[in-house]
């Protein structure tokens, strides 16, 4: 697929941040948005400490010689759509920074638009 093809895909699965720390993601599976979620955090070398479906969390917890904890929540805003919250710590400090709550979210829109693709 052409990186213009694959922009404008991945453009319709996540709209512009509502802020730093929150997206809106066009997607109402929620079962399917917080395994993606998990699989996001695995991937980017988070241990999965809770995950509870019916609240629609998941935390997890990244050690290399540091202490970086993640909560990511959704829930549902209208029929079409899922916010997705994240709140990162490190060392038990709330981090303000946009770079990584884009950089989680840039890559939770990957792995959306990769479980979005009919497997062949």
């Amino acid at each position: 697929m052409s990186p213009v093809k694959t922009q404008k895909v991945l453009s319709s699965l996540v709209t512009t941040p509502v802020d730093n720390q929150r997206v809106a993601v066009r997607i109402t599976f929620h079962h399917r948005l917080l395994r993606t979620i998990i699989a996001t955090f695995q991937d980017l070398g988070f241990v999965i400490d809770d995950a509870e479906e019916s609240l629609g969390t998941v935390s997890g917890t990244k050690r290399s010689g540091y202490f970086l904890r993640m909560t990511v929540s959704i829930r549902p805003r209208g029929t079409r759509q899922m916010i997705v919250r994240s709140n990162v710590q490190y060392n038990l400090e709330t981090i303000e920074e946009p770079e990584p709550y884009q950089y989680f979210f840039s890559t939770l829109s990957k792995a959306l638009f990769l479980e979005a693709q009919p497997i062949k």
